[in-house]
């Protein structure tokens, strides 16, 4: 047991305890988080087929987005301690938590203890991974089976049992449960690293090896969908953003070959989808360097903010300010990764253990960044996707640089240190120019300092740590969550360092269910949501036996009451509104046999819907039949600009 503990990293110790803090200080005070997926952990703890499926309402009316495989975790979470805030967020947390300690075991495994802290270090303070832990979103979770795979992979090259490869390829189709076809990014990579990793191993035994790790990948891919899909539609809750109620559709339309061409599903005449991709030219708007930086800062994390595609995309302010702080390292990283090798004489297609390796996670940062300069329909939190190759590339070139005899590569590496603080200067500077030119003096005098004493280096891998660990501290003291979430020090803007401390250390839980209140003078004042909410659960409205509360357009209307109530609301369009998940005729039908009595128009998150659509033509049924329940229905905004039906009838609930 002594020799055990002997065994422990005190630095890897120290690494994790920060981690912790950051992406566990004040926790449970993100609330309800990403609604959207808070609705469904809700409804799954109510019955089996809604947690089967990941049903976003209890009646099974519709599923979220994505496959059930990490709400599962999640809903476990919440069903031992409750939903609160932090059980949302446990299985991100210990995600995430897995993930640098993997890269860790990873990256020692070849390079030594000295990169794999690094590598967790760098990991440990991305600013996007913190803001993505302190979520219920699902790309955490997505990560760590990832990495996990990669982990597995790298024992069964050297074991060579058929069993680890299948376990490896199986970890991805997890995985590809999870996000869809993100995960299959760095699929390529994998076959890569077994065939060249795989040594005095016969040709015939690596195409077996081949082919069960496609039998793994393959079999946990696919059969959940292949499942659903061929489940009767009648027996079934209909596929969330999907267009033909398919979840194979979903992953390779919706979630996949979309998000590199363009959304053109899910949009409407107001919401024309992101199409900002290098394949939609004339959709790209104004170079990212002539808009107003504090306009992008302003607005980090929003869905639309990615920048505009091109080889520098990842390092502008809307993306770099999330993931790329130490994307200079990494690059440099990968220059040293492949071409230091230790056998000069040796053929150049004969590679080193450590060469392989850097092969490894490159194959995992190229296709990534390629995909995130030229995509369009993708949001700035999926760029977590990178962190780890970023974060284990640039440890392996730092790590190598410190262990060579020669003076000239610690040189290199002294001035890319200096590149790389010089991009976290420019990330920061429109938020606080004065704590930026302080920083600037200090890297210069790092700088000249490790420059004539070369062996002192490391300061400036602590000098490199520092901008971005503010930044995270940003995401950590805020406390908050959001559907999109970032790493956003916005508030630093308009309002003195000290206040925010002040306000971000403030460790009180109102514990206000998100969208129905808000806490004024100590006192909680309902919103229209809750005067709503009191009202439908009344016996004035006659709904306790229907089997929807209420019907709507859209599911962010629909999920602060589905939390709070734990009934059934049916979102008509999904989660923008414009799926077709209901006809007018069955929608009548179910009116007629008394399933919904209510139809309300909400303001927050409403998508309007497209005209003629099956949608559009049950709300304007519903406000010809129905009869406007004054009590609880906001007065019509006479200021709109807007010829919309939807927008007219904002805040509006009918009797139906």
């Amino acid at each position: 047991m002594v020799n055990k503990l002997k065994k422990i990293d005190p630095w890897l110790l120290v690494i994790l305890a920060i981690a912790l803090f950051l992406y566990a200080w004040r926790i449970n005070s993100i609330g309800n988080a990403n609604t959207f997926y808070t609705a469904a952990t809700t409804s799954m703890l109510e019955n089996w087929k809604a947690f089967w499926y990941g049903s976003f309402d209890p009646a099974n009316f519709i599923t979220v987005d994505k496959p059930p495989i990490a709400l599962w975790l999640i809903a476990i979470s919440t069903k031992i301690f409750g939903i609160h805030g932090w059980s949302l967020a446990l299985p991100n947390l210990l995600a995430s938590l897995g993930s640098v300690l993997l890269l860790y075991n990873m990256i020692r495994f070849k390079f030594g203890p000295f990169a794999g802290r690094i590598a967790a270090l760098f990991m440990t303070v991305t600013p996007i991974v913190v803001a993505d832990t302190r979520t219920n979103n699902l790309d955490a979770m997505m990560i760590f089976c990832m990495l996990l795979a990669i982990d597995v992979l790298q024992k069964a090259v050297i074991s060579h049992k058929l069993s680890d490869i299948f376990i490896s390829f199986a970890l991805i189709g997890i995985a590809f449960n999870i996000k869809m076809l993100e995960a299959f990014m760095i699929l390529p990579t994998m076959f890569i690293y077994y065939f060249l990793a795989s040594k005095q191993v016969k040709k015939s035994r690596l195409i077996l090896g081949a082919f069960v790790a496609l039998a793994g990948l393959g079999i946990f891919s696919f059969s959940y969908p292949i499942i659903v899909d061929n489940t009767p539609k009648t027996q079934r809750p209909y596929v969330g953003s999907s267009q033909n109620d398919s979840l194979l559709n979903l992953a390779f339309g919706y979630n996949g070959v979309q998000r590199l061409l363009g959304q053109s599903s899910g949009t409407s005449s107001t919401h024309q989808g992101m199409k900002n991709s290098l394949f939609n030219q004339e959709n790209i708007g104004p170079l990212e360097l002539t808009v107003s930086p504090k306009k992008i800062l302003e607005n980090l994390g929003r869905p639309s903010n990615i920048g505009n595609p091109g080889l520098f995309r990842l390092f502008g302010l809307s993306l770099g300010t999330q993931i790329s702080w130490f994307l200079p390292l990494a690059l440099f990283g990968l220059a040293v990764g492949l071409f230091n090798k230790k056998k000069p004489k040796s053929q150049f297609w004969h590679f080193t253990d450590q060469q392989i390796e850097t092969i490894l996670w490159a194959g995992w940062l190229i296709p990534a960044a390629g995909f995130f300069s030229i995509a369009g329909f993708f949001h700035p939190y999926y760029t977590i996707l990178l962190a780890p190759a970023i974060a284990a590339l640039a440890s392996i070139g730092i790590s190598q640089c410190f262990v060579t005899k020669k003076r000239w590569p610690k040189i290199i590496l002294v001035f890319v240190f200096l590149d790389t603080v010089f991009l976290q200067i420019y990330y920061c500077w429109y938020y606080e120019t004065h704590l930026s030119i302080a920083m600037l003096i200090i890297s210069l005098l790092v700088f000249a300092y490790c420059l004539f004493s070369i062996k002192r280096i490391h300061y400036l891998l602590l000098t490199s740590c520092f901008l971005p660990l503010l930044w995270c501290l940003v995401a950590t003291f805020g406390a908050s969550s959001a559907a999109f979430p970032s790493a956003n020090p916005k508030l630093l803007l308009t309002t003195s360092v000290g206040k925010i401390i002040d306000q971000y250390l403030d460790d009180k839980d109102t514990g206000i269910p998100l969208g129905l209140g808000k806490l004024k003078n100590g006192r909680i004042v309902p919103n229209q949501n809750t005067k709503l909410l009191t009202y439908l659960q009344s016996p004035i409205a006659d709904n306790h036996s229907s089997r929807f509360m209420f019907a709507t357009t859209d599911s962010s209307t629909a999920a602060p009451f589905i939390i709070q109530s734990k009934r059934a609301v049916m979102a008509i369009g999904g989660y923008n509104g414009t799926d077709p998940a209901i006809s007018f005729s069955q929608f009548k039908k179910m009116v007629a046999l008394g399933q919904i009595k209510y139809f309300y128009f909400g303001t927050h998150g409403i998508r309007i819907l497209t005209a003629g659509s099956q949608n559009a033509k049950i709300a304007a049924w519903v406000i010809e039949k129905g009869r406007l329940v004054k009590t609880v229905s906001k007065a019509i905004n006479k200021q709109a600009k807007t010829h919309i039906l939807l927008a007219e009838h904002a805040d509006e609930l009918y009797k139906i």
